[in-house]
Formats: C-alpha cells, structure tokens, sequence
C-alpha cells in the first residue's frame, strides 16, 4: 500500500511538531557517560600499570554495582509508591566510588536525572571523590597531609 508523497510529507510534518526534540542538556548529553568510561577505563590502565593496587578498582566497581542496584530499587520504590531509597544513601554510594554506576543508572533507568536539587549533590560527589583519589594516589598531596597532620598534631 502506497501513500501519495503529499500525505507523507503531512503525516512527518504532524508527528515532528507532535514530537519536539528537546535541547540536549547534561542529563540528556552523552559527555558524561563518556567520562565515567573513561574514567573507569583509566582506573584499569592505572591497576595493570601498578599506579593502583587491584583493590582500588574492586571498591569502585563493587560501590558502582551496589549504587546502581540501589537505583533500580528506588526506581522500582517509585513507581509502586513503595518505601524509597534514601537520596543521602545514593550520595553517600557515589562518594565512596559508586558514581559511575549512578551515572549509568540515571540514564537507563531514567531516574534522578532530571532533579537539579539531586544532580548539584551528585556532581559535587563525583567531584570529592575524584579529589580524594588524587590526594590519595599523589606523593605530593600524599607529603603535605603527613606534614599537616604532622604539624596538628604538635599543636
């Protein structure tokens, strides 16, 4: 069955005004998920190359797992008005090293991707928990903690 070329172009012309796209904005961008793989990516390199230790890479892949496993629940939770995760419980997960599965669970799942109020605390996770890795990692951040905690305790 074939449509005249006039109807088509109306139906197309109908279904994109019905259906708008929307701007891209960081919860609908893909630059994030881009850096959480890389960052995850990285994580490995620095494990085989003996930056990290292997048990660096399991406490994010296992707090990544169990963040996004908390997610889901909370997803779930949501749409059967059940008994939800905590937020706090989430953030506290993406700062000891889940946020990469939040991440990747806020796009699948579709959940707390939106929230402003919830992505300005996760971000700021994201960025503590990178800051503690370096200052953990780093001879230099590493140096001038033992020289303060030194000092403080003098004091």
């Amino acid at each position: 069955m074939r449509m005249k070329k006039g109807r088509l172009h109306a139906e197309e012309a109908l279904y994109m005004t019905n259906h708008k796209q929307k701007p891209t904005t960081i919860d609908r961008s893909s630059i994030p998920v881009y850096f959480a793989l890389i960052f995850l990516v990285l994580m490995c390199l620095a494990v085989v190359t003996g930056t990290f230790s292997w048990p660096v890479l399991a406490i994010y892949v296992i707090a990544s797992l169990l963040t996004f496993i908390n997610y889901r629940v909370d997803k779930v939770a949501a749409k059967n008005q059940k008994q939800r995760t905590p937020e706090s419980t989430l953030h506290l997960l993406s700062l000891i090293g889940g946020w990469p599965g939040g991440l990747f669970a806020q796009r699948i799942f579709r959940h707390k991707s939106i929230k402003k109020s919830f992505q300005s605390i996760y971000w700021t996770t994201v960025f503590l928990n990178i800051i503690a890795l370096y200052i953990w990692s780093s001879p230099t951040a590493a140096k001038l903690l033992g020289q303060w905690f030194n000092v403080a305790s003098h004091t």
